[in-house]
């Protein structure tokens, strides 16, 4: 916990998920409808999500699918991810 609020203070801070997976979102179609179990969100930086995601969707697709998540973040935010 202590290196994630310090983590915060030294970057961009982000009200973050925290156990963001492709588990914890819901789709309609192709479109993202929601996404739940929010029971851990905090203020932290963005880049904790993403490398949770990451590792899940590594886990559970494979190393494209995460390498894939990553371009696209990039590309949405506008940030770099340095994993």
């Amino acid at each position: 916990m202590l290196m994630l609020l310090s983590a915060a203070r030294q970057g961009r801070a982000a009200f973050i998920h925290r156990d963001f997976h492709p588990a914890n979102i819901l789709w309609e179609e192709d479109r993202i409808s929601g996404v739940v179990d929010w029971v851990n969100a905090y203020r932290g930086p963005a880049e904790v999500d993403v490398a949770h995601c990451r590792i899940k969707l590594a886990l559970m697709v494979g190393l494209e699918a995460a390498e894939s998540f990553s371009q696209a973040y990039e590309q949405c935010s506008g940030q770099g991810y340095d994993p």
